[in-house]
């Protein structure tokens, strides 16, 4: 009994860990400072297929809503077996808070600034309210059109 209490114990010693680590969370104003573009999106019903074996789901998400910056065009995301323990499930018909920048494509986890509105809806229902630019940053855009002004 102990011999096979043992084994077990350093077999689970040795499995690697599957949670989830993300080494910060920003919080909506940070998200939004350093976004170019934020938006409301909604995800659509999945077009569903198998490739090498593996079930695969294609989203469409259109925009509902700009907040900061250019209107986002249609995004795609493609959600596929096998998942990591950062994915998350993305629900049709749903809306999503996201942040963009140039060269990135939509990513939905729980480390990245782009959620589920409902589950921030949830947790702050006056989200709204923290989607501003701090002082500093008010300053330096206005510094910069400034500079831009005194050159033209």
């Amino acid at each position: 009994m102990k011999r096979h209490l043992l084994s077990t114990v350093i077999f689970l010693a040795c499995l690697e860990a599957t949670a989830c680590s993300c080494v910060e969370y920003p919080t909506l104003s940070e998200k939004y400072e350093s976004a170019k573009i934020v938006a409301i999106m909604e995800s659509q019903i999945p077009e569903e297929y198998v490739k090498e074996g593996w079930k695969h789901k294609k989203y469409k998400f259109v925009t509902l809503e700009t907040l900061k910056g250019e209107p986002l065009p249609e995004y795609e995301l493609i959600e596929s077996e096998p998942r990591s323990s950062c994915d998350v499930d993305v629900k049709a018909k749903s809306k999503y808070l996201v942040f963009h920048n140039e060269g990135q494509t939509l990513y939905l986890g729980h480390c990245g600034a782009t959620k589920r509105l409902k589950w921030i809806e949830i947790k702050d229902p006056n989200w709204r309210n923290s989607l501003t630019l701090s002082d500093s940053s008010k300053k330096s855009l206005q510094l910069k059109a400034k500079t831009k002004n005194s050159l033209n």
